[in-house]
């Protein structure tokens, strides 16, 4: 989080972390994206090595669907509205 700059580490005797930027300025994909590595709701559509028939499937375009309206919900979303 923090290489992200989601977050900010302290040293010394209040050592910790804060958020680097306003909680209403950090979306749940951002978070989301850092910690898990990326949303990706099925192998067809990962960026490496997705399913050679990604394109054509009918299914996979339900995938597709499916995941533009999580990372949408996420994008959305700010630490500031869940807080």
């Amino acid at each position: 989080l923090a290489q992200a700059g989601i977050v900010k580490s302290h040293r010394g005797v209040k050592c910790g972390f804060s958020l680097a930027r306003n909680a209403d300025e950090i979306t749940l994909r951002e978070v989301v994206e850092v910690c898990e590595g990326g949303i990706v709701l099925n192998h067809c559509l990962r960026k490496v090595d997705p399913c050679q028939d990604a394109e054509t499937c009918a299914v996979a375009n339900v995938w597709r669907t499916a995941q533009d309206a999580l990372t949408g919900a996420l994008d959305k979303t700010s630490l500031a509205d869940v807080v």
